[in-house]
């Protein structure tokens, strides 16, 4: 079973994109019918509460904890110190906690759409078996490719 990291960009447009055909969603429903673990980790969810709170509007709020509850969403809420010790210096300090989470997941895919945040030479050079696209990336490279 494939597990599935959600960065906070990816989880903001499942919740706030109106298009139902949203590459996001496409995952979403694809992962949840092929049985896929959906993860993400408590600082990306307060990342995205921060973020659609500027919108003043509580339906987001809601829309974003049913998401979380009905896909049975895994949520890592205490980072590994010594992955953080071990991965400080890969990518940038403010995605570190985003890394870190998914790797203590053992997360086979990170999805975002910051993949240059993640994609640094030092990043590649550890040959992770975390892959790191877009949703329409993962749509093409993985839901396609079956």
């Amino acid at each position: 079973m494939s597990k599935i990291f959600f960065d906070a960009d990816v989880l903001f447009s499942l919740v706030y994109s109106q298009n139902p055909l949203s590459g996001a969603k496409r995952v979403l429903i694809h992962g949840y019918l092929e049985k896929y673990s959906f993860i993400t980790s408590f600082p990306v969810i307060e990342e995205v509460r921060k973020n659609l709170s500027v919108y003043n509007n509580p339906t987001y709020l809601k829309k974003l904890k049913d998401l979380l509850e009905d896909f049975n969403f895994l949520i890592i809420k205490i980072l590994n110190e010594k992955l953080i010790g071990l991965y400080k210096n890969v990518v940038h300090q403010k995605d570190l906690h985003v890394l870190i989470a998914a790797i203590q997941a053992e997360a086979d895919y990170l999805l975002t759409y910051n993949k240059k945040h993640f994609l640094t030479p030092k990043f590649i050079k550890l040959n992770l078996k975390l892959q790191v696209m877009n949703p329409k990336e993962f749509i093409t490279k993985v839901i396609l490719s079956k």
